[in-house]
């Protein structure tokens, strides 16, 4: 038996819960959903996969936003728009609500989107 099944790898369909913010009774203001092909960036791993790598369904882990936002945590993937404007130094709670195979097509798909480059240089 693979005692690797289950748990953030290359290649697997990864569900995410992603809550920050105080809120009443020690729970979180806000969350947000995001689901994403592991390990299919062009240029490898960005700094939210490489946090997660290795979690199983139900971990959570506390990750810290960089100076520079939301963006160079989540690299090429899209960041929830309801972290636009995220305070400096601050922190998100990241569970993985599911790790599953992904299928053939979900995989080709995530590649091609994360070969298209917009207008900006060769159209795609």
């Amino acid at each position: 038996m693979d005692q690797d099944r289950g748990k953030v790898d290359h290649l697997k369909k990864i569900a995410l819960r992603i809550s920050w913010g105080p809120g009443a009774s020690g729970s979180h203001a806000a969350e947000e959903a995001l689901s994403f092909v592991f390990g299919v960036g062009s240029e490898g791993l960005c700094p939210l996969e490489m946090r997660i790598h290795g979690l199983a369904a139900g971990d959570t882990v506390a990750v810290p936003v960089p100076a520079e936002g939301p963006a160079a945590l989540f690299g090429h993937l899209a960041p929830p728009a309801a972290l636009a404007g995220f305070p400096e130094g601050g922190e998100l709670t990241v569970t993985v609500a599911s790790v599953a195979s992904a299928e053939q097509r979900e995989i080709i798909q995530a590649m091609a989107e994360g070969a298209a480059c917009g207008s900006d240089c060769c159209g795609h």
